[in-house]
């Protein structure tokens, strides 16, 4: 078992694992050691994982190990005690916990070595046109109910891959430059997990003696031949922007005193064949505030589900009928004085059995949607992380000045 996160301009390998388990609803397996322990109540497992002591004054001297936790996005229905947690399958991987002993930066000469070799990438399975606009349409009828205000709809694509997977996994990391890419191995369950999520649900640093917290975000896409002012003046895409924004704010204010300040109400950030919209939160913590209490509050990420959360949690599991597991989930590091979580947009599950690759899509539904414009947004997503592993990939990605 390995893990490799981008650190600022660097790729470090995290390996040698002193600690991993995997969580579900009624135990939890220690891979490591090869053991299997039986629960009750799966939040006492989680909030003691979670029980990082004296918070502040880890992010201002810096996590000396590697600690790493990967939310599978059916976790939220637990932390957001919704009516679909009960439903849950127990093998349902919900969340796997690991802390590395080895750190090691990977050098360019073995990335360029790996990316050599020869893969293929063949789309086998995608989503039916059809039963898109029919789901659609039963979401315009929750929204004109007034149960939703928007709803993040996603569905599934799979690939077949032969050829060399690490040529793959680099292939994906380096061209898309995403800040918050980072790939997962786990040889015994037979799994591996690549993300190029360019989005961030949270990160903490201390700043002026205090510990604050920062989200940035994304919510509306056009494709990057398009002129960026075709977002900002959108309507639909703002609205969108807006909403999320408001539940991001009220999920910050959930922790402690409602002193959250949005920074920028509507940025930029370009990534290989998009252009993505994004604003900034920033709040104040408590320097007593528990880690449990951050992931609880913000998890899942509010642009994957929609608003209200909870409610809208619900109704996508009524329509898309599927886990979407660590696709929406949120991958943690600790690691130095780099404390932050992703969502895992733009991220696969690899079965190393079968040399299959899922990987989901979607985008925000609201009323001023349409069935059409949709369905090519979530292909347009699908084509841009596709695109990666090609030799004519797309360009780096950069924030655009506005």
């Amino acid at each position: 078992m390995f893990a490799i996160f981008r650190v600022k301009d660097k790729f470090l390998r995290f390996s040698n694992p002193s600690l991993a388990k995997v969580y579900y609803k009624d135990r939890v397996e220690d891979i490591l050691n090869n053991e299997c322990i039986y629960h009750e109540s799966f939040i006492d497992k989680f909030y003691k994982s979670f029980n990082i002591k004296e918070l502040y004054d880890h992010v201002e001297k810096g996590f000396q190990k590697p600690k790493t936790w990967f939310l599978f996005y059916e976790l939220g229905h637990i932390l957001n005690e919704t009516k679909v947690q009960n439903d849950i399958e127990s093998n349902t991987i919900l969340c796997i916990e690991a802390e590395f002993e080895k750190i090691e930066e990977v050098v360019k000469s073995e990335i360029d070595e790996h990316i050599s070799k020869g893969i293929q990438l063949e789309l086998t399975s995608k989503p039916d046109k059809q039963k898109y606009k029919s789901n659609f349409n039963l979401i315009q009828s929750q929204l004109k109910e007034g149960n939703t205000y928007q709803v993040n709809y996603t569905e599934k694509f799979e690939f077949r891959f032969t050829g060399d997977l690490n040529g793959l996994v680099w292939r994906n990391l380096t061209r898309s430059q995403a800040a918050y890419a980072h790939y997962l191995y786990i040889p015994e369950l037979r799994r591996a997990y690549l993300s190029q999520t360019p989005e961030c649900l949270f990160q903490l640093g201390k700043v002026n003696d205090e510990l604050k917290i920062e989200t940035f975000p994304i919510k509306g896409t056009i494709k990057n031949t398009s002129c960026a002012s075709a977002l900002l003046d959108n309507a639909k895409e703002q609205g969108e922007l807006y909403m999320i924004s408001d539940l991001l704010r009220n999920d910050l204010n959930r922790l402690g005193k409602p002193n959250t300040k949005l920074l920028k109400k509507k940025g930029l950030l370009r990534v290989p064949g998009l252009i993505h919209q994004f604003s900034h939160l920033e709040k104040t913590l408590d320097r007593q505030i528990e880690f449990y209490e951050i992931a609880k509050s913000l998890f899942p990420g509010g642009s994957i589900t929609g608003a209200p959360k909870k409610k809208t949690m619900e109704i996508i599991s009524n329509i898309e009928k599927r886990d979407r597991g660590f696709y929406c989930g949120s991958t943690i590091l600790n690691f130095g004085k780099c404390s932050k979580a992703s969502i895992n947009i733009r991220s696969a599950e690899i079965n190393l059995d079968k040399n299959i690759l899922e990987f989901q899509s979607g985008g925000g539904i609201t009323l001023l949607s349409e069935s059409d414009n949709e369905y090519d947004e979530m292909i347009s997503k699908m084509r841009s992380f596709h695109g990666l592993f090609h030799n004519n990939s797309s360009k780096s990605m950069q924030v655009i000045k506005v």
